[in-house]
Formats: structure tokens, C-alpha cells, sequence
């Protein structure tokens, strides 16, 4: 029944008119750019419309401002865009981010992710949760709440370094080392005291009704090696709303503690500046004897600077 309620959900979002739109788009360009329909003499002219449409700080929504992001990217979502602030500028999420299984909560209430423009290629980042924990223990009488309370999480700090991009093709790459550690002077009840070094090659790629998105890494901690990889899709439904799917995979190597999970998320633009976004989802397969978990997340994005 459940495998039955995740298809049927992943069968309606793609049915969905602004994927099924975006579709269509893709579909409608590669028949117009087959080699053989184009003429020698308009060769040059021909190639230049059916390139994919480059990334959206070229193109204007209705009221001239440029619409809603459709890349698939976090937040709400959990995989990495190619995108940077830009040179000087600040872009600052507020997050409330939930993991639910069976009877424990873990919710970071808020996350607080500052990221700063260097040039028009790089991104320093920087990333500390609030962390609430609230499990379900037995007792004597039955079951009981115990809530932990709230403490800071791990940090991490990060550098992104978009190192291709192709403005006529839309095509971008880029890595994303991050390094995600204790925070000085916090209790390690909630943070394990280990150091995790995660290396993501991340890839985008924009059209003008459809982005798609691409990560693939390891993460490195203690002696411990896996890997992991997602693809997403977004769309625009109109300037100022998107939705983005996701499927992400985490742990792959470890037959025992492989996760893979089904997102989906939507973006509200508010201002050219300001946007809100919330993504749920649920595992598809876990290994061994994990149990299967649920996510949430809801997101505020602030754009500072030039």
C-alpha cells in the first residue's frame, strides 16, 4: 500500500501541468533543433534558437523583474545548485527543518545558513542549527515523551567554486567542499564529535521552462567513506511560484545504511529579494533495519548587498 501511495504521488506531480508544460518545451526544442532540418544557408541563425535558453537572470516574468527560481536547490530541497549570491552580496535562509520516525522527532528550529558572494564564481557559506529532539521512551506504566530540549547543532562551513558556465547552453558545474564539525563549547549529546569532510560535484542545467539538477559525492569521516547522488527537476507554474522534485540518495555504498528519499517543494517569490519556500518527503528504501523517516522543511530567503 505504501510503495502503491508513493508512486501514485510521484505519478501526479509529473502529471502536473507546469511539469507537463515543461515537458512539452523539451519535447517541442529537440524536434526544432534535429541537424537535418536545418538549412546550410541558416545554419548559424537556426543554432542560436535552439540552444537551451540560458538561466533565469536572462529572461523577465509579466511585470518585468525577474520571476521565481525553478532550479532545484536548497533550501527547501536537499540538493546543491550551481548558483553563488553574487560579487557582494549576502543571501541568508532562516529554516525550520524536520526528520520524523516512528516516535522521535528532530527538528532544527531555526537553521541558520549565511552565504557571501565572491565574485561572480565563488560562495563562502557557513550553516548552524538549533537543534530539538523529542523521543518516545518506554517506561514502567507504558510510553513516555522525553524531550531533550534545545541545543546548537553542528556547524559547517563551506566554499563553492562554480567552475563552467555556459550561458547559451544554460549548462553549469560546480564543487561544493564542506566540512561539518562540532560546535565549539556545545554538548556532544546532540552532535557526535566527529569531523565529516563532504566533496559534491554539483550540476545544473536551465532551460527556459524546465531546470534540472545533479549532485554526486562522498562524505569522508573517521576512517568511513559513502557516497552519495540526487536529481531534481523544477518548474515555473507562474513568475512568482515554482515546484521542484527531487530523488536523493544517500549512503549508497553501505548496503545497511542506505536511505533513498522522494521530495517535493514549492517557492513563493515575495520581492526580488525575499522568497519563501517548504518541501516535504518521505524514504523510498532504507537498508537493513532502519526505520523509514519522514521530512520537512519551510524556508525564509534574503538577499543583501548590490
Amino acid at each position: 500500500m505504501d510503495a502503491c501511495m508513493r508512486a501514485c504521488g510521484i505519478a501526479l506531480f509529473m502529471s502536473s501541468p507546469g511539469i507537463a508544460h515543461a515537458t512539452d518545451a523539451i519535447a517541442q526544442g529537440t524536434a526544432e533543433c534535429r541537424p537535418h532540418e536545418q538549412q546550410a544557408s541558416n545554419k548559424k541563425g537556426n543554432a542560436a534558437d535552439c540552444a537551451p535558453k540560458p538561466s533565469v537572470d536572462a529572461d523577465r516574468g509579466s511585470d518585468g523583474t525577474e520571476p521565481v527560481e525553478m532550479t532545484v536547490g536548497s533550501p527547501p530541497m536537499q540538493s546543491d545548485d550551481t548558483g553563488t549570491p553574487g560579487p557582494g552580496n549576502w543571501e541568508v535562509n532562516l529554516g525550520i527543518y524536520g526528520d520524523v520516525t516512528g516516535g522521535t522527532r528532530l527538528v532544527n528550529l531555526p537553521s541558520l545558513d549565511i552565504n557571501y558572494g565572491y565574485g561572480d564564481a565563488v560562495q563562502f557559506s557557513y550553516t548552524l542549527p538549533v537543534v530539538f529532539t523529542d523521543q518516545a521512551q518506554p517506561d514502567g506504566g507504558g510510553t513516555a515523551r522525553n524531550a531533550d530540549g534545545w541545543k546548537l547543532g553542528e556547524s559547517e562551513a563551506g566554499i563553492k567554486y562554480r567552475f563552467y558556465d555556459d550561458k547559451e547552453t544554460g549548462l553549469a558545474f560546480a564543487i561544493y567542499p564542506q566540512v561539518r564539525f562540532r560546535t565549539p563549547g556545545v554538548d556532544r549529546a546532540i552532535p557526535d564529535g566527529s569531523t565529516v569532510l563532504v566533496l559534491p560535484l554539483l550540476t545544473t542545467w536551465e532551460f527556459a521552462h524546465v531546470s534540472m539538477t545533479v549532485n554526486a559525492g562522498i562524505e569522508a569521516s573517521a576512517g568511513d567513506r559513502f557516497t552519495f547522488a540526487s536529481a531534481g527537476i523544477g518548474t515555473r507554474l507562474t513568475d512568482r511560484v515554482a515546484v521542484m522534485a527531487e530523488v536523493v540518495g544517500e549512503n549508497l555504498n553501505a548496503k545497511d545504511d542506505k536511505v533513498v528519499l522522494f521530495d517535493i517543494g514549492i517557492r513563493q517569490k515575495i520581492t526580488d529579494r525575499q522568497s519563501v519556500s517548504a518541501a516535504l518527503g518521505r524514504d523510498l528504501d532504507v537498508g537493513g533495519d532502519r526505520q523509514e523517516h519522514a521530512y520537512f522543511a519551510i524556508a525564509w530567503q534574503m538577499l543583501f548587498g548590490r
